[in-house]
């Protein structure tokens, strides 16, 4: 799934994975980034986990659209994508945001709480400061998209890098459009940060405490930005022991 119609545009099921799904997880991708950003956990995720990620206007496979400008528009296309599809479905799933899709996914579970849509059973964001605070700064776009997990041939390739700045140029302008109107879920939020991450406030991260109703988890992790690289397994086994999965141990 998706297999067709709206829903298609934003949410593509990703192929290493999910043969044999019992639990959906759907990615949002970094300011700048797309898919290759999860590769690791794609390869990770095994036969009953599927991945799916967010698709946004002027990405990847939708890069001849122009991008995004409005950002609670963009809060809504995607939870439309979402209600109509992986929350429609029997399958328990879970929200994943890296950067800027840590904002995008707490954006979406709010409007999926507002929907009484099948809410998902975890958020998960990583390098991310809480949406009421100052989006990230970015002086150097390259140094910032070489720790965003892009592929290391997109720095040997003039052009497509240009263009690649170009679209983290516009991921951050909507990012500075974007007010939080500080909405509380009722989902557990897992927050992730790594301890060199030069992008995030440390001790910012505790704001993520104000945004659920429910468990909110802070850890900082060994790592970087891309901080989710060196730590899908541990992630993968959590969810997977979390009674909601309907995993359990077995894998």
């Amino acid at each position: 799934m998706p297999k067709g119609g709206y829903a298609s545009r934003w949410l593509r099921s990703q192929p290493e994975c999910g043969q044999q799904a019992r639990l959906r997880i759907v990615c949002f991708p970094p300011a700048g980034g797309g898919a290759t950003s999860f590769e690791p956990l794609f390869h990770a995720a095994g036969p009953k986990v599927e991945c799916l990620t967010v698709e946004l206007p002027g990405h990847t496979t939708r890069l001849r659209e122009p991008p995004a400008r409005d950002p609670d528009d963009l809060f809504e296309r995607v939870t439309a994508a979402i209600a109509e599809t992986v929350a429609a479905d029997q399958l328990p799933y879970v929200l994943l945001g890296q950067c800027m899709g840590a904002i995008v996914a707490y954006e979406v579970a709010a409007r999926l709480e507002e929907r009484h849509a099948t809410p998902p059973m975890h958020l998960v964001v990583a390098g991310s400061n809480p949406p009421q605070d100052e989006p990230i700064a970015v002086e150097d776009p390259v140094a910032f998209l070489r720790v965003t997990g892009n592929p290391g041939e997109l720095f040997e390739m003039p052009e497509l890098l240009d263009m690649t700045i170009g679209i983290l140029h516009e991921d951050l302008t909507l990012l500075r459009a974007y007010t939080c109107a500080n909405r509380v879920l009722r989902t557990p939020i897992t927050v992730l940060y790594g301890d060199r991450d030069p992008y995030v406030d440390r001790p910012g991260q505790r704001g993520w405490k104000d945004l659920s109703s429910e468990e909110v988890s802070v850890e900082e992790l060994p790592g970087g930005h891309n901080v989710l690289d060196q730590h899908y397994e541990s992630l993968l086994r959590r969810l997977r022991e979390n009674p909601a999965s309907g995993l359990g141990r077995e894998e």
